[in-house]
């Protein structure tokens, strides 16, 4: 029976930093990346040596049609762990992709969106709420069409191997119910604490319950805050761990924003 480590970078570069060293002595199985299937030719390509980092990207941006942000944004995390597999030749033939890529490009075209919204809410200093719930649950109705999807290809990929390494960042628990319902166990590889951000908070809170007016923008602007912190700082892995002393220094644990992973 197969059995699966989840790795979580939460889009942190320490994080993927702390992924690589790991799977520098992973050897059992394949390493699961959470990007669309079709990048995985560039992506063997680069372990192989055989194109650059630049081609790589380029590649994905060709891929996706997403725009220089959001592809630096959403590969900063995993740049690390490429890098630690570049020029391991054999272990190309075991890095694979599991998102179909209708719903990465969907994903990105939310996300725009979501970016949009909150330079709004920055300047204009007011909340669409309505306009937020929209947007967050034709997000969350996204991974869920998608989610069976996902699953399988999880499934398919790992099959025939004892072990396997997945990169996850969304909601650990619910793939943990989702791969064990198929007989797969998983199991969460610790990476230290993490804070999920307010906006994280809310989607999370959405896609377990009807969510009040009131909570959306109280977690829009908590969101603001957080956004601050990262402008100021111009670096995200700083202003996460800064928000992560005041979360606690707070006693916000309450929150259910903790993240022990």
């Amino acid at each position: 029976m197969s059995k699966v480590i989840s790795l979580a970078t939460y889009g942190l570069r320490s994080r993927g930093q702390r992924i690589a060293e790991f799977l520098r002595a992973f050897w059992e199985g394949p390493i699961l990346f959470d990007l669309a299937e079709d990048f995985e030719g560039f992506l063997r390509d680069y372990i192989r040596g055989e194109i650059s980092e630049a081609e790589l990207w380029d590649g994905y941006r060709m891929l996706t049609g997403a725009q220089e942000a959001f592809v630096r944004a959403s590969t900063m995390a995993v740049e690390p762990i490429i890098r630690a597999l570049r020029g391991i030749r054999e272990r190309a033939a075991q890095v694979h992709c599991y998102q179909s890529l209708s719903s990465v490009v969907e994903s990105y075209k939310i996300a725009e969106k979501i970016v949009l919204l909150q330079f709004r809410s920055k300047v204009r200093g007011k909340v669409d709420v309505g306009e937020w719930r929209r947007v967050l649950l034709a997000e969350a109705k996204c991974a869920e069409r998608f989610w069976s999807e996902t699953l399988d290809a999880i499934v398919e990929k790992i099959k025939g191997y004892r072990l396997g390494a997945v990169l996850y960042d969304g909601d650990l628990g619910e793939l943990k119910r989702g791969l064990e319902g198929k007989g797969i166990p998983l199991e969460v590889l610790p990476l230290g604490r993490y804070w999920r951000t307010p906006l994280d908070v809310l989607r999370a809170m959405m896609r377990r319950r009807e969510v009040g007016d009131e909570e959306i923008e109280l977690c829009v602007r908590r969101q603001m805050d957080y956004l601050n912190l990262v402008i100021r700082s111009e670096d995200l892995d700083e202003a996460h761990e800064r928000w992560t002393e005041e979360m606690e220094a707070s006693g916000s644990a309450r929150s259910g924003a903790r993240v022990d992973r």
